[in-house]
């Protein structure tokens, strides 16, 4: 070959190289097949190649509907009124309503308007508290000696003048004196009437009163009375009496107020120095003698949280402590004087009470021992107040108010 022809063929080998590396990429373009070019490049991890993949649409999994539950009804909080002297069986003075703001005068009603010819005094002086209803009805007795139901007028509520008589309720020749009914749950008023002297059937009775069915005009309404009289179980110890007054001084009747148990037994004690426990069909259930003194005992019974103690004072032998069940003495805390106030019991288990000697107890009232034992100077007739603070008010006959905390 000459030199001629081999500077052609390598020419003619060059070209056709150049024209193999020009068309690979035409020829893939294309979709030719065609030998697959060797690729220096790294491999991509799967991680980066899932990313750049196109997400898929997630179909949602086929559900059973929610099952729709109906929401419960919403149950009303219980209304309370005062059901008993010192709002409750303790006691303890504790309201769950708001009091007023601002002294503004909503209603009142005038006693004297109801005067009754055989009262025991001539004036319708009233020295007891009243208990109210839930629906606020006002149940409260004068001296003269006659209980007013009182309920507000539907058609002039707070023009001053709104309180309607519901009912009234006057034994002959009786007096509740200072004494403050007592609400059963089922509606049922009770409270005890007597009058000085003897002689009468109306004397140391305990009555159980009801609305009447007749509409509010009725004067004298009795839905059912317990015939209950405290002097026909005088108990084995004889009395201490004297001339009234003080009211009491004979030994007949009550000047305390009634209270109530949960199971609706009424618990009061006497001025011949007795206390009873009452069945709701006004049977005696027992009978606790406290010792012998004139006017016995005006204290009202506070009771324990679970219902198995009653603790109240008496004008002589200091304050009792009584098992609920059976009437038997748990404890009693000694006192020189006279106990005319009721005790308040404090969540804790505290028991306060004044004096007529003027000294403050406040005592244990599981086991009787004395906490405290403070000097106001003056006779303390009021029954103790326990604050939300956690302290307690009373008040002398001097006038002065005391806090103690």
């Amino acid at each position: 070959m000459d030199r001629s022809a081999a500077v052609r063929l390598s020419r003619r080998r060059a070209l056709v190289r150049f024209a193999a590396v020009v068309a690979l990429p035409l020829l893939s373009a294309c979709g030719t097949s065609g030998p697959s070019p060797v690729s220096t490049a790294q491999p991509v991890p799967a991680s980066l190649w899932l990313a750049k993949q196109p997400l898929a649409t997630p179909t949602p999994a086929r559900q059973s509907p929610t099952p729709v539950v109906p929401l419960p009804t919403p149950v009303p909080p219980r209304v309370l009124g005062r059901p008993m002297y010192q709002m409750d069986a303790q006691h303890t003075g504790r309201s769950p309503n708001r009091g007023p703001r601002e002294a503004r005068v909503l209603s009142t009603f005038d006693t004297s308007k109801y005067p009754v010819r055989d009262g025991t005094t001539s004036k319708p002086d009233i020295q007891s508290s009243a208990a109210i209803g839930p629906d606020g009805s006002i149940y409260i007795g004068n001296h003269q000696g006659v209980l007013f139901a009182l309920q507000d007028a539907p058609s002039a509520a707070g023009d001053g003048h709104s309180l309607e008589l519901s009912w009234r309720f006057h034994p002959p020749e009786g007096s509740s004196w200072h004494a403050t009914p007592a609400l059963s749950p089922d509606g049922t008023v009770y409270l005890g009437f007597s009058r000085p002297g003897s002689g009468s059937d109306i004397e140391g009775t305990l009555y159980a009163l009801r609305a009447p069915s007749g509409g509010a005009e009725a004067d004298i309404v009795c839905g059912r009375s317990v015939d209950l009289c405290l002097r026909d179980h005088p108990g084995i110890n004889a009395h201490i009496t004297s001339v009234s007054p003080p009211a009491g001084a004979n030994g007949i009747g009550s000047g305390a107020s009634p209270t109530v148990a949960a199971d609706g037994t009424v618990y009061v004690g006497a001025n011949n120095s007795n206390f009873y426990a009452i069945t709701q069909d006004g049977e005696l259930h027992w009978m606790y003698e406290a010792q012998r003194e004139i006017a016995g005992i005006w204290s009202t019974a506070a009771l324990s949280d679970d219902e198995s103690v009653l603790y109240f004072g008496a004008n002589k032998g200091g304050m009792y402590a009584l098992n609920r069940a059976d009437g038997s003495l748990a404890w009693r805390y000694p006192i020189v004087s006279s106990i005319y106030n009721s005790p308040a019991l404090a969540v804790d288990g505290v028991l306060y009470t004044g004096s007529t000697i003027g000294h403050v107890y406040a005592l244990d009232s599981h086991t009787g021992r004395a906490i405290f034992d403070y000097d106001a100077g003056a006779p303390i007739w009021t029954a103790p107040a326990i604050r939300p603070d956690g302290s307690l008010v009373v008040a002398d006959r001097n006038g002065r108010v005391i806090v103690l905390g």
